[in-house]
């Protein structure tokens, strides 16, 4: 029996970035009340707070988890800062909750 030769279509499910895990990511959003990774701490937390202001303690928590998970192999030590200011979050403004 002779079987002729063709490409076979790829029927397995495709593994997602871990971009498409955390929604659309906008650019700016801790910046435009002060927050950068390279500030000292003192600066980042009372940029922290004015975001939590406007975004609830929940959101801005949310933003510093997927920036850390997203910025580990590319950028170690930011991914660091920001899972630290990401607890301080959790610490500061209790347990957080969806509003």
């Amino acid at each position: 029996m002779h079987v002729e030769s063709r490409c076979v279509k790829d029927t397995a499910p495709k593994k997602s970035s871990k971009a498409g895990l955390f929604g659309p990511l906008r650019k700016g959003e801790l910046a435009m009340y002060g927050y950068s990774f390279r500030a000292p701490e003192s600066q980042r937390h009372a940029a922290l707070r004015k975001a939590v202001d406007h975004y609830s303690p929940l959101g801005v928590y949310r933003k510093l988890d997927a920036v850390a998970k997203l910025t580990v192999r590319t950028a170690p030590s930011a991914a660091k800062t920001f899972a630290r200011d990401r607890e301080w979050v959790r610490a500061t403004f209790g347990p957080l909750k969806a509003q």
